[in-house]
């Protein structure tokens, strides 16, 4: 099995040698192909710190959310231990088994839309008990939700509202935060929200609801590079007088303020290094 200290390792020596252009990232990527195989399906990965080995697909974007998660740490910031998570989008389910480590108490839903992707996500969670997954989406209401973008890579997939007396094989059904807050916690909120949905979001946080005035943490990726005024609805949603502000790679990253803590909300290094860019 591949050990991640091994592309630190390559990635660090590229970058000693003076690569700073997009030619670095191509040479390590093949690299790093090369090193869990050029095979299709699912390779197994062994990273320090984690119960059970984690699967990529290799020649896919998996690849790129390994690296956020494991190498460039993006997650990896001062948050309240919560009781329950929330990841929205999912994917292949690297940023669940993360949490499901980092905090080993903790109830976790993942929500993950993408069918191909879900079957990834079932093999990367069985092994925790802790993790319940449930192939669908997060959205600002009830509806039917189908890929609107086949040709992307599974990362960057993104979903439109379709008609259900016509939706494709693929589509799925799309519940707001509060829905499944009310069917799986009883109507409590939940304490930390990851939410990864590709430009989703912007609809979400206009929409509010009870868990964005309740969650402890809200760890949330922006993607105005796909649709117009996604960061700004999400400001704009979260109360600047309940909740910091910090910045982990791409992600904006909420938490709330306590007694102890004063001042106005800022924007930040939280810590992380920066990156660049079944059911139950």
């Amino acid at each position: 099995m591949l050990h991640p200290a091994a592309y630190i390792e390559f990635r660090s020596w590229l970058q000693g040698l003076g690569f700073r252009t997009p030619s670095a990232p191509r040479l390590a990527w093949h690299w790093l192909r090369q090193a869990i195989g050029w095979r299709p399906g699912v390779a197994p990965v062994d990273v320090p710190g984690l119960r059970h080995p984690i699967f990529l697909r290799p020649w896919s974007s998996d690849l790129y959310v390994f690296e956020q998660i494991y190498v460039e740490r993006q997650y990896e910031t001062d948050v309240t231990p919560p009781a329950t998570a929330l990841d929205a989008g999912a994917n292949i389910g690297l940023a669940a088994v993360y949490f499901a480590n980092r905090f080993p108490e903790a109830r976790i839903w993942a929500i993950e839309p993408a069918k191909e992707n879900f079957a990834v996500l079932l093999l990367n969670t069985r092994k925790y008990p802790n993790i319940r997954c449930h192939c669908g989406g997060v959205w600002s209401r009830q509806a039917t939700i189908a890929i609107e973008n086949r040709d992307a890579k599974g990362w960057a997939l993104r979903f439109v509202e379709v008609d259900p007396a016509a939706a494709p094989d693929d589509a799925v059904a799309a519940v707001a935060i509060d829905d499944l807050a009310e069917e799986h916690l009883g109507g409590q909120p939940f304490d930390l929200l990851k939410i990864d949905i590709e430009g989703a979001e912007k609809d979400v946080f206009a929409a509010g609801g009870r868990w964005l005035e309740a969650a402890e943490t809200i760890i949330v990726e922006s993607h105005d590079r796909v649709l117009d005024g996604c960061e700004r609805a999400v400001l704009a949603a979260v109360d600047s007088t309940r909740f910091t502000l910090g910045r982990s790679g791409e992600n904006l990253v909420f938490r709330r303020r306590h007694e102890d803590q004063g001042g106005p909300a800022t924007v930040g290094d939280s810590g992380a290094a920066d990156g660049s860019r079944a059911d139950d």
